[in-house]
């Protein structure tokens, strides 16, 4: 992933520990993606079931899960985050490279505290 936003200059490396609550939400995914194929892996081998297979399965659907959300759940934890700290992304934009700020339809109105 870039550091920051091509269009408007949001650098989504927040913070340290920043990174915790997208990993929070890839996990979910996760579980989401393992819970069910176990569950079914189960139920469709069930008078002699399968644990082998169905824990090897498990396993690698949960990794793709994994491997594949995690740029989205980065995407959707700063949205969230963004929901909760509006002003950040007029903070960001103040340090963003010449030509990034301003640029695009996530254009924010200024805003008085």
């Amino acid at each position: 992933m870039v550091d920051r936003c091509p269009r408007c200059g949001l650098d989504f490396n927040r913070e340290p520990g920043w990174v915790l609550g997208a990993m929070t939400i890839n996990t979910a995914f996760m579980f989401i993606v393992a819970i069910p194929t176990m569950l079914g892996g189960f139920i469709v081998t069930y008078p002699d079931v399968a644990s082998g297979w169905i824990a090897l399965t498990t396993v690698a659907a949960a990794g793709a899960a994994a491997l594949i959300g995690y740029p989205f759940s980065k995407t959707v934890w700063i949205a969230i985050d963004l929901m909760m700290v509006p002003d950040a992304l007029d903070a960001d934009r103040a340090g963003a490279p010449q030509g990034s700020e301003g640029a695009g339809p996530m254009r924010s109105s200024s805003r008085s505290t």
